[in-house]
């Protein structure tokens, strides 16, 4: 994926440092999430305090973990010894190891997220789409792009809660397929069908309209409490090996 040039020709070149160290962090799994990662990297590259010019976005340090997932390439982080090579074998990434790296700290925020406990009475958003992802394999197991819109369908709301769908939207545009862009950016369409009202004729006429309101029974049904769920850690593992076996 192409460098954002804007931002290489208008950040400062410490801003620039402290969004690809922070991505190494995240793509290497030490920290969590986006604030710890660049608070970390602006600890690690600056002894003096840092101003708010330095501090990249979160979609800054995006964009280096999307390079990331292409390159991997590691080595200019401050501690060579951070890295463990085994973790990551030199060899051309799928594309669900890719997207798995790119979008695990954003999954894992989910967890953060609680809906109105009348509608998602099974708790965190994650979990929630743990279980989505579980009832999508069970009509679409080897569509790879539906499984990931399972996943995916709520991460607009770490981004911005206030406008999920389209800072979902955002967030996805030039990362995934325009499928998956469809699926995740239409669902309150197919919400809108199960409740009784006519899809759009656009979207009637679109290739994957059963998918989407199959995404749609998904996202109504996976608000169980209690329901026994793969972890984040084994709906990548088996994403991937699914990418690799048609490779």
């Amino acid at each position: 994926m192409a460098k954002d040039h804007y931002f290489e020709n208008n950040s400062s070149p410490l801003r620039i440092r402290i969004a690809r160290e922070a991505a190494r962090l995240l793509a290497r799994k030490k920290v969590r999430n986006f604030h710890t990662a660049r608070m970390r990297a602006m600890r690690w590259l600056s002894k003096e305090r840092v101003s708010s010019r330095d501090v990249p976005t979160q979609e800054e340090v995006m964009k280096e973990l999307d390079a990331l997932s292409l390159s991997i390439d590691w080595n200019e982080t401050p501690f060579s010894s951070a890295a463990d090579p085994s973790e990551f074998p030199d060899r051309h990434l799928n594309e669900s190891e890719q997207w798995g790296i790119v979008f695990r700290p954003m999954l894992e925020a989910l967890s953060r997220f609680q809906r109105d406990f009348e509608t998602h009475p099974e708790g965190d958003l994650l979990y929630h789409s743990l279980q989505v992802y579980k009832l999508g394999q069970q009509i679409h197991p080897y569509d790879e792009e539906f499984l990931w819109a399972c996943l995916l369908h709520d991460i607009g709301f770490v981004v911005d809660p206030r406008i999920p769908r389209e800072a979902a939207i955002r967030v996805l545009q030039d990362r995934v397929s325009e499928r998956m862009i469809f699926l995740v950016g239409e669902l309150e369409h197919a919400h809108a069908f199960l409740q009784g009202t006519r899809l759009p004729k656009w979207i009637r006429r679109e290739e994957s309209v059963e998918e989407l309101v199959d995404l749609a029974r998904c996202d109504r049904d996976g608000r169980f409490p209690g329901a026994v769920t793969p972890t984040l850690d084994e709906a990548l593992t088996q994403l991937a090996s699914m990418s690799s076996a048609f490779e």
